[in-house]
């Protein structure tokens, strides 16, 4: 096993920074449980990161990984984490974003700028089977370590691309908007058949008003008079689960 250099910790360092992940195509992921899940989806990584006196001979799960394996010291690995409290194993991975190919249920989310929001989104949209995600431009950076974590790492195996309103209004699925005025409750709502696209507004401000006029349904969560909206990643959840026929 290696002892990795200054230099090296100093560079993964940088990738904390959205910029740098950018450039390198790479990001840090760090947990036992988190780097399994995407491994087990057969995406490796290059790098394997563990604390001093921990053999990967404990993990299984990177048998079939031809990673180049380092040994660090505590406070080498906290450095390069993203979390204060890390475990004993970070993997270095590289960004292949998926590209939206099929078209029956697509998620369009409109400045969604809280990561773990989307990262709770994303995980959930794999479990209900939603074909793929278009973001508006102006949302939060799919692979932030915030966003992997809440995901579980399902953002490198879910088709995810950044799209503008304007892609949106030429998309051919029937578009349905989470709204609360002029809207019909999601309960009882005749689910239309056909290629959707459920359309999800930022928290603070909703479905932006020029995307509005694009959809072709109005549809709200019953609640309370006096409550604000529901979590942003809590209605997208009970919404997805409702047009697919899965409630």
């Amino acid at each position: 096993m290696k002892t990795l250099s200054k230099n090296a910790c100093k560079e993964l360092r940088k990738l904390q920074q959205k910029k740098y992940r950018k450039q390198k195509n790479v990001v840090v992921v760090e947990g036992v449980r988190l780097i399994q899940q995407v491994i087990d989806q057969k995406i490796y990584p290059t790098e394997v990161y563990l604390l001093k006196g921990v053999s990967h001979k404990k993990y299984p799960f990177l048998e079939n990984s031809f990673a180049n394996y380092y040994e660090l010291d505590a406070h080498q690995l906290k450095s390069i984490c993203d979390t204060e409290h890390p475990q004993e194993i970070a993997c270095l991975f590289p960004v292949v974003e998926q590209l939206l190919t099929k078209r029956d249920f697509i998620l369009y989310l409109d400045g969604i700028s809280d990561p773990g929001n989307l990262g709770t989104i994303i995980r959930t949209s794999i479990a209900a089977g939603v074909s793929g995600i278009a973001l508006s431009p102006d949302s939060c950076e799919i692979f932030s370590p915030k966003v992997i974590r809440a995901s579980l790492g399902t953002i490198f195996f879910m088709p995810i691309e950044y799209k503008t309103p304007a892609w949106l209004a030429e998309e051919k699925g029937i578009k349905i908007g989470a709204v609360l005025e002029n809207a019909e409750s999601i309960v009882g709502f005749d689910i239309p058949k056909g290629d959707k696209v459920l359309v999800i507004g930022s928290e603070a401000n909703g479905i932006r008003p020029a995307i509005e006029p694009l959809l072709d349904y109005r549809v709200k969560l019953p609640q309370k008079e006096g409550i604000e909206s529901l979590n942003a990643a809590i209605a997208a959840s009970l919404l997805m689960y409702k047009l697919k026929g899965m409630i």
